[in-house]
């Protein structure tokens, strides 16, 4: 982790990492203590041709306005101080300058990329969106089919109109059958438009939460957000998805769910049986599976994918499952000298970290790990619910925990308020700091560790 001073890089990565958002840049930026103050950096700054472009025009535009007061040595001088002040300006004007022409590239890269699918005969589209599950869900999915069709996906976490379509450019092989697309959104209407331009015949869906309410607002955003990979799939398409989500309260949120008659609309139920050898054993449709995959939440991604492998009329599911790997920084199982660490640290929503939990004070109690240990920043995205959510789930870390290591994130004082045992908390400020206390750690122990909180998090709650 490094402090990077270089101030229009500082300010190009901060506008990365809010993912091209004016909005929410432009406010970062109408703060004069941001000048100065320095970040320690979570994520490296990827220099893509955008990003490049950015840092050219807005030198090029810094440059000409300081030129203009050559003649004049104290306007010039005057002039650097107030270019360097005004720099995230600069860089606003530069995306404004760049926008049409990103606009038009991207078009040309959405069309082309339709094109190409439109000349493979007979390709099956699945479409698999969520709160939480999607990238797990995506990868099980293509490790039941691939030995027995040839599949694509665009790659882990690639799951915007715009990633999607250049994958498809780049690497879609024309004999393609079976395109395997993992769908998100910040938004109403972004999941839309990539069903517009690539209609699925099976949509999955793999779970509703409140991950990413700061930015939908609303639970009913969430919902008819994920309504749209249904709206949008093909008229005869099949819908899955796990019976919780069926069974979910939608009209509490205003949210009234029709079923188009031309649709196939699949409940998943899955039944845990027993725990055994570290593997879990569980039933669907009166066959059981088993796998070595960690969490209630991946054994329902994993259903998920054996009932469209069912579809496809795959055979020898288990064997498939045995070839299952997990997805890095989702429940990714390390082991140390016979102890557990479990690397879930990509996000975190409340709904996935109470299964977490469960999942993990159950294996306690059947005596499969001695003892369980937690580290987090916190669960994050829900705005002016962080206070209330995060004290929640303090005392339900609480109750399950021998020790919570918490990092120093805008979370942390509300995890503590949940905690009544005090001495349960272990303050870090980061990973490499956590490094130092795994000598408590002994054979049989399992440590959950979580978000450290990416940069963006850091950025808005420091406004």
């Amino acid at each position: 982790m490094k402090l990077d001073n270089i101030y229009l890089i500082k300010l190009i990565h901060i506008l990365q990492s809010f993912e091209y958002s004016i909005k929410d840049f432009s406010s970062y930026i109408n703060r004069f203590d941001m000048i100065f103050k320095k970040y320690e950096y979570k994520e490296k700054i990827e220099y893509t041709i955008k990003i490049k472009a950015l840092i050219i025009i807005t030198l090029i535009l810094q440059i000409f306005t300081i030129s203009i007061f050559y003649f004049n040595i104290i306007y010039f001088l005057i002039a650097i101080i107030f270019v360097y002040i005004l720099t995230a300006y600069y860089i606003l004007i530069s995306y404004m300058i760049l926008y049409p022409i990103d606009f038009i590239l991207k078009k040309y890269i959405v069309y082309k990329a339709k094109r190409k699918i439109s000349k493979i005969k007979d390709i099956k589209i699945i479409a698999i969106t969520g709160s939480y599950g999607k990238t797990s869900t995506t990868n099980f999915i293509k490790t039941l089919l691939e030995k027995d069709y040839i599949v694509f996906s665009p790659g882990k976490s690639i799951n915007t109109l715009l990633g999607i379509s250049k994958k498809i450019n780049d690497n879609l092989k024309n004999n393609t059958q079976i395109l395997i697309l993992e769908v998100g959104a910040y938004k109403r209407g972004e999941i839309r438009e990539v069903m517009k331009n690539y209609p699925a015949d099976i949509s999955i869906i793999t779970s509703i939460g409140t991950q990413h309410l700061e930015r939908f607002k609303s639970i009913t955003n969430i919902i008819k957000a994920g309504e749209e990979i249904i709206d949008y799939a093909k008229k005869d398409s099949i819908v899955i998805a796990l019976k919780e989500i069926y069974d979910y309260p939608f009209s509490k949120y205003g949210v009234e769910i029709k079923f188009d008659k031309n649709k196939k609309y699949i409940k998943v139920e899955y039944d845990i049986k027993n725990f055994e050898n570290k593997k879990t054993y569980f039933s669907i449709n009166k066959n059981t599976y088993y796998t070595d995959l960690l969490g209630y939440a991946m054994i329902g991604n994993l259903s998920l994918a054996i009932t469209c492998a069912e579809i496809f009329e795959i055979r020898n599911i288990q064997g498939k499952i045995n070839l299952i790997e997990p997805s890095e920084r989702r429940m990714y199982p390390i082991l140390e000298e016979g102890i557990l660490y479990i690397d879930d640290t990509y996000n975190i929503g409340e709904e996935s970290a109470k299964k977490t939990l469960e999942y993990l004070n159950d294996m306690k109690i059947k005596n499969i790990y001695k003892r369980i240990f937690l580290v987090t920043g916190g669960i994050v995205e829900r705005g002016k619910e962080s206070e209330s959510v995060n004290e929640k789930y303090g005392t339900l870390i609480e109750s399950v925990v021998e020790k919570v290591f918490i990092f120093d994130t805008p979370y942390k004082k509300y995890i503590k308020y949940g905690i009544k045992n005090k001495s349960k908390i272990i303050e870090i400020k980061n990973y490499k700091e956590f490094e130092g206390y795994k000598k408590i750690f002994i054979k049989g122990d399992c440590i959950l560790m979580q978000n450290e909180i990416t940069d963006q998090y850091y950025f808005k709650n420091n406004n």
